[in-house]
Parts: C-alpha cells; structure tokens; sequence
C-alpha cells in the first residue's frame, strides 16, 4: 500500500498530552535487540523513560528519529529512550532504516516490543515516564520536549536514583546533576582513604560504573557515529578531569586523533552537522512546504552540499548521515502520523 495512503492525522487524544490509556511500564516487553545498548526491565528502574512507537514505513517517524538521538546524547544517563520500531520489518530492515536516517548507536533500538494498555492506533507515538515509573505524557513525539526536561530536572539523577542519602547529600546532588565531578570526587576519595564510609564508597562504585559503561559505548559510536563519538569523549572527560578514571577516555582521545582514517570522516560528519545547523538557523525544516523561492534555494544548495559528501566519504559514517539529511530536504513530507501496518 502506497505509504501516504497509509497515514493520517494523528488523533486529537494523541495531541491532548496526557490520554486515558494508562499505558505502564510494569510488564514491558522489549522485543529483539536492533541497535544500540542492550536494555532488560530493570534499566527502566530510576530514570525518565520515553518510548516510541515508530515505524520503517512512516515519514514522521523517520523524521523523529534525529530528535531521539539528539535528546539520548544531550540527556545521557538521566534518560532512557527507547524506540520500538512496530511495522512490518525484521531487525536487518529497522537497524536501515534507523541509521539511514541519522540514528545514533547510543538509543535503544527494539523490535516489535510492547507496553501494556498502550493502545496506540497511530505513529509516530510516545510515553513518557517520570523517575518513578509513573506516566506523564501520551502523544506525539513533537511536542513532549518540555514536559521530558521538566520530568529530567525533577528527576534526582540516574546515578543515584533510588536510595537516601544522609551523609554525603551535598555529593550526592552533585553527582547526580553536575556536569564537572572534579572536586566531588577528590573529596570523597580522600574520605575513604581515611577510613570505611559506605555512603562515599558507594558514589564513587557509581561513577566507576558509569565510567566502564561510557566508554564502552564511546569505543563503538567510533565507528557509526565519529562526531558523536568526540562529543561524548569530551563530555565524559570534563566529568571526570584529574580524577583516575578519565585516563582511559583521554587515552582513547589522543588515539583517535591521531588515527587518519577517523579524522578523515570525522570531517565529512562535521560538515554534514554544519549543513544542518544552519538549516535549523534560517528554519528551513519548519519550511520545508513552503513555495518560496528563498527556501526552496537553500534547500537546493544543501542537497548539492550533501551529495559531495556522499560521493567523497562513500561507505562511511559521514556518507550514510548526508544520504539521511539530504532525504528530509527532498521528501517535503508534512508531521502526519501512519498507521502500525
């Protein structure tokens, strides 16, 4: 079936914000593995969770994806995103589809997975849970920023989410929020070096956790995703500067400048990110019906940007993420939602 025949407007329920679906988290189902990290239930504990329901087929949803991306790699361990993929595709065709489209490896990729009551009779569609588990939005995708950062802020922090802190409170927000631990860290091992404290040794075992697990992720956006890959080099070092943990990350640093082949499609991902900044800049996206001529040449001068950089960067990262910009400036397609077949 013709894939605009196939979608609608998305319900007036969807846009309401906060529908009667009851939709919850207990009892998930979380399908086959497509890409990025390998969750199970109890990754969902303690974290803002936002699933979606996108589909191969759906303009819209392929349209979201970027936003999914982006929110992942700005929030980090404070949310967890989860994009279930529920149209007719095995993993091979949704893993395409999510990179072709400029999917980063750090989202939790699903296939087929399932909330209980959701009720979802249109896509793309979300839920949007706050640190307790509990759901506070139910719509569409493009309008859930405010109430998932509001949900963000309110949340204690992933890293130290579900337990009271009695001792070390100060430390503990700090952790849990700041961007810098630098000095946090210096103090609380200077506490346990001086004798048994539970509750320092307990933080520093969660940022020791959080360390092996980033950079495990880093290593394999290395070779998806090299712009994400450096940003979150760069984070993660910030976090982490003068303490013990941030050498592996500063090691990894000057490794992969060093590595020709890297830098050379780091460039090409670096262009392709400039392209679309400056098409967010002069809001050629919101446009992108529109029959002005104004809007119409630079979207012209941004396909003949893109099609250079697949041609030069064939077979990488920076090819595959033009191929996915250029698409959104040549569908012209409008935010309309399609149905789950």
């Amino acid at each position: 079936m013709n894939i605009i025949k196939r979608c609608a407007l998305i319900s007036l329920a969807g846009l309401s914000g906060l529908a009667a679906s009851e939709a919850t988290l207990d009892g998930v189902t979380l399908g086959s593995h497509v890409n990025g990290p390998k969750i199970t239930a109890a990754d969902l504990q303690n974290k803002v969770v936002l699933f979606e329901y996108w589909g191969v087929n759906c303009p819209p949803c392929l349209r979201s994806i970027s936003h999914l991306s982006h929110w992942q790699e700005e929030y980090g361990e404070n949310l967890l995103i989860i994009a279930n993929q529920c149209q007719s595709a095995d993993d091979t065709q949704a893993a395409a589809k999510w990179a072709e489209n400029g999917g980063k490896k750090f989202v939790a990729v699903i296939n087929n997975g399932n909330l209980q009551n959701s009720n979802v009779s249109g896509i793309p569609h979300c839920f949007l849970f706050d640190h307790k588990g509990t759901l506070i939005y139910d719509g569409s995708p493009f309008d859930v920023e405010t109430k998932m950062k509001a949900a963000i802020t309110a949340s204690p922090g992933a890293l130290i989410a579900g337990r009271e802190f009695t001792t070390h409170i100060q430390a503990a927000k700090i952790i849990g929020k700041t961007q810098s631990w630098k000095n946090t860290l210096k103090k609380l091992r200077k506490i346990v070096a001086a004798g048994p404290d539970e509750e320092a040794q307990f933080l520093l075992d969660r940022v020791a956790g959080w360390a092996e697990k980033e950079l495990a992720t880093i290593n394999k956006m290395t070779s998806g995703d090299p712009l994400a890959a450096m940003t979150a080099l760069a984070d993660a070092i910030t976090k982490l500067k003068q303490d013990e943990l941030a050498q592996d990350f500063e090691s990894l640093q000057k490794k992969l400048k060093k590595d020709k082949v890297f830098k050379k499609v780091l460039k090409g991902c670096q262009i392709v990110a400039a392209i679309k900044a400056d098409a967010s800049r002069k809001h050629v996206t919101a446009k992108m019906a529109s029959k002005s001529k104004k809007i119409k040449g630079y979207t012209k001068a941004y396909i003949a940007q893109l099609l250079k950089v697949e041609n030069k960067y064939k077979g990488t990262a920076a090819a595959t993420q033009a191929a996915a910009l250029r698409a959104t400036f040549e569908t012209h397609t409008l935010n309309i939602g399609c149905s789950m077949q």
